[in-house]
């Protein structure tokens, strides 16, 4: 058994301490820098998170903004949703750029910006959907900001969803995650704080419950007396109006059931005065009946002039 003098015990007892102080102040050094990487994460588009597909979740102070990047992966087209409560202002949103836009850096200029709508039933529960083309880069942005003065919580999807964990109906596949992201989660049930409601009955044929509006081709079935709503922002410029065209053809035709069937345009702030005691709403535009594919079965109207960007 080796045997120490008190000289060299003593000498020990120093180095040991001198060991734990230095690992120590090296632990609390790694968990400073791995606590500030942390929190830098998605400050901007270089330190962007990777979005997956599903539920996005997470708190956004009052006043940022966090960045997320995906791989359109050669869809053309692309559905966002995000949710949020502890604001319901219009100052919180989320903002679509190409990766082109964001290499090129200076003032940036989105492709895309969410919507307003209100479908979930949950009064205290913001919501925000966009729906339109991929531009075509191997990169996209998306930017969530939080220009309230409230923390909110937030939960972003990549598919058109009625409320957290809720899919839409007739919902498209969800655009796949950027490379080396995390693996995506199966679906998760709505949070306990974000009960989802039932699913809405008559979608589509009151404003509130308006669908998403496919910038190619809509098609359904109406029954005599029945409306059918969409909902659609325009923003492929940073003009303030924006040029739009709709056509609408209506089948069966005969002769005369296209002067009874239309299709109005109205601003977000009309909509606003809609409720089931007071349907009747200053529309922008309505559709024009032509005769163009000489084909008496079907009726046809159409539309074309400038929406506020």
């Amino acid at each position: 058994m080796t045997s120490y003098n008190n000289s060299e015990l003593m000498n020990l007892k120093r180095f040991l301490i001198l060991i734990a102080v230095v690992f120590a102040v090296s632990a609390s050094i790694l968990i400073f820098m791995f606590s500030s990487a942390a929190t830098s994460t998605g400050n901007s588009p270089e330190l962007a998170i990777s979005l997956v597909s599903g539920e996005n979740t997470g708190i956004l102070p009052a006043g940022n903004r966090r960045w997320f990047r995906i791989t359109p992966a050669q869809r053309k087209e692309l559905r966002f949703s995000m949710f949020f409560r502890g604001a319901n202002d219009p100052n919180v949103n989320f903002e679509l750029y190409s990766g082109s836009e964001i290499a090129a850096g200076g003032q940036l200029d989105s492709f895309g910006k969410g919507q307003p709508v209100s479908r979930s039933g949950q009064p205290d529960l913001g919501e925000r959907i966009w729906h339109g083309k991929a531009p075509q880069d191997s990169m996209i942005y998306l930017a969530v900001d939080n220009g309230s003065g409230e923390n909110i919580d937030y939960w972003l999807y990549d598919a058109d969803m009625l409320a957290p964990g809720l899919p839409a109906p007739e919902d498209t596949p969800a655009v796949a995650a950027a490379p080396n992201s995390a693996p995506a989660a199966a679906p998760a049930a709505a949070p306990e704080s974000v009960p989802a409601p039932p699913p809405v009955e008559n979608l589509g044929q009151t404003p509130p419950t308006a669908r998403v509006f496919q910038f190619d081709r809509n098609t359904g079935g109406l029954e005599p007396g029945q409306e059918a709503w969409y909902t659609f922002s325009v923003d492929n410029t940073p003009d303030q109006f924006e040029p739009m065209a709709l056509t609408m053809i209506v089948t069966p035709d005969d002769g005369n059931r296209i002067w009874n069937v239309n299709v109005d345009i109205f601003t977000a702030a009309e909509v606003r005065n809609w409720s089931p005691g007071n349907t009747r709403l200053n529309n922008v535009g309505a559709g024009s009946v032509v005769f163009r594919d000489a084909n008496p079965l079907t009726g046809e109207r159409v539309w074309s002039g400038w929406v506020l960007n």
